[in-house]
């Protein structure tokens, strides 16, 4: 096959143009730490990856060492991304406290690619719609109907597991869970009758939400201008092509099958004063007596399905893996769990939760953006202060006071009898909670849920199965923007239980 030879002047422009680009990437790489941050910044530092490369070895102890050498405030550079992490359960409660006109929680979305990602209208009014649901009929009805998780639980781990025609040897665990935890919650939300319709979902939007969060972890150090062609349009495609699946299958859904979303989403408020055109186009203003209301098409139902999922699945699937997985690693606990749930005591599993939250949080999250124009003031020890300007990301770091060890002795050690917070012996001059889930006025509003998920499925799948390691358990991975997961996939192979 011949070859297309480039001609001098064309290999002089190419070449101009590579070296034009990386100048001003350079530049717009200092720029970002041109920012005046009076707080001291991590090292080992490098241009243009700054921290990255020794965050990455072991980001839960890069970040305890740095705390614990610079103090519990520090300016972290993720090749480019210049974060303050917050690293003290103290300073972070002025961090979660924060209204959204000081520290916004959504600023940070748009910025990052969720617009695209998620969808402008799931990601301007989903927060708020999704709050009012489950604070105002889900939660009331599972006060009514306490089996109901574990139902609908029960139901999607048969339809996974014991209702397939061919299972596998042994079965990847992590995956396993989340496709158990991803049917359970389309029973619950949507309808039990939606896998029906749309027998492919799963798999295609499991595809979908790695690409996604792939394409963010790779667009928050880039310029927009380069990561919305390359990453952040190529999801936003995809999420479109499901979208408009989910919708199709909605219209040959009968109503009287709604889950609890289905029901009453129609019916939540929205955030009528975004103006952009896309949640015009995903709203209608349908007649109701003698006034009108908003009411999402079933092209916006779609969409905000697909951003529930986003947020109610993934971390309550790998808290649920994870529990097992250290269960797994421990025959004699997870047979005292198992008797103990055999007559009705839930109290060692809560334990097990409780200890895998605290142990697998995130290393960093809660990612705010400073918005006044003066900046915001953080109150440290001993009086100082430190001014954050407008536009400074600020993020909690969960790991550090979990795996504390003044309050958690042995803190890599997996031990759900040790004192954790809420025994009455905690110590009670440690201002110190578990922040899986966040907290202050952004605290996910769907905690409850995602604990009584984690426990249903536990239950299910301690009573009803039997689990056996098939290779050696992985280490903890910390590498995602997620509870931490394992280093290689956790075989197991699994058997109904007598």
């Amino acid at each position: 096959m011949s070859r297309v030879a480039l001609s001098s002047p064309s290999r002089i422009a190419l070449a101009a143009a590579a070296a034009g680009l990386s100048v001003w990437m350079v530049i717009l790489y200092f720029r970002k730490r041109a920012r005046a941050l009076n707080v001291p910044r991590a090292s080992p530092w490098i241009p243009l990856l700054g921290n990255a490369l020794a965050y990455a070895k072991n980001p839960p102890k890069f970040l305890a060492e740095t705390a614990h050498k610079l103090g519990p405030v520090f300016e972290l550079d993720l090749a480019g991304l210049v974060t303050v992490a917050v690293c003290s359960p103290e300073l972070a409660r002025q961090v979660e406290f924060a209204s959204e006109s000081v520290m916004s929680s959504r600023a940070p979305l748009e910025v990052f690619g969720f617009l695209e990602g998620l969808g402008t209208f799931s990601t301007h009014s989903g927060a708020l719609t999704h709050k009012y649901v489950v604070k105002n009929f889900l939660y009331p009805l599972l006060d009514q109907q306490s089996e109901l998780v574990d139902r609908e639980a029960f139901q999607a781990t048969c339809e996974e597991i014991s209702d397939r025609p061919n299972i596998p040897t042994a079965l990847d665990l992590f995956p396993t869970i989340r496709r158990i935890v991803i049917r359970a919650t389309l029973r619950l939300f949507v309808s039990p009758l939606f896998m029906n319709e749309y027998p492919s979902f799963i798999e295609e939007y499991m595809t979908f939400q790695d690409q996604l969060e792939e394409s963010i972890g790779l667009s928050v150090s880039l310029p927009r201008w380069i990561a919305k062609p390359m990453f952040l349009l190529p999801v936003q495609r995809r999420r479109e092509q499901l979208e408009a699946r989910v919708a199709d299958a909605l219209t040959r859904l009968h109503p009287a099958g709604a889950g609890v979303w289905l029901q009453h989403f129609p019916t939540a408020p929205f955030d009528e004063a975004c103006t952009c055109q896309e949640c015009k186009s995903y709203l209608e203003r349908t007649p109701e007596s003698a006034e009108s209301a908003t009411r999402p098409t079933t092209a916006g139902l779609a969409q905000m399905i697909v951003g529930l999922l986003s947020a109610a699945h993934k971390n309550a699937a790998i808290a649920t893996a994870q529990t097992l997985s250290f269960l797994l690693g421990n025959a004699e606990l997870r047979e005292k769990v198992t008797r103990a749930l055999a007559v009705g005591d839930q109290a060692p599993l809560n334990r097990c939760i409780e200890e895998t939250l605290r142990l697998c949080a995130h290393s960093i999250g809660a990612m705010r953006q400073v918005m006044p124009v003066a900046g915001v003031d953080l109150l440290l020890p001993g009086a100082r202060v430190a001014h954050l300007p407008q536009g400074t990301f600020v993020a909690i770091s969960h790991s550090t006071p979990h795996q504390d060890p003044s309050l958690f002795p042995e803190p890599l050690l997996f031990n759900p009898d040790r004192l954790l917070p809420g025994d009455a012996a905690f110590p009670s001059s440690a201002l110190m909670t578990l922040t899986t889930f966040s907290g202050g006025v952004h605290r996910c509003p769907g905690e409850r849920l995602a604990r009584a998920i984690m426990a249903a499925m536990c239950r299910v799948l301690l009573t009803k199965y039997t689990f056996e390691l098939a290779a050696p358990l992985p280490p903890l991975d910390f590498s995602r923007a997620t509870l931490a997961q394992r280093a290689g996939p956790v075989l197991v192979k699994v058997g109904p239980r007598g």
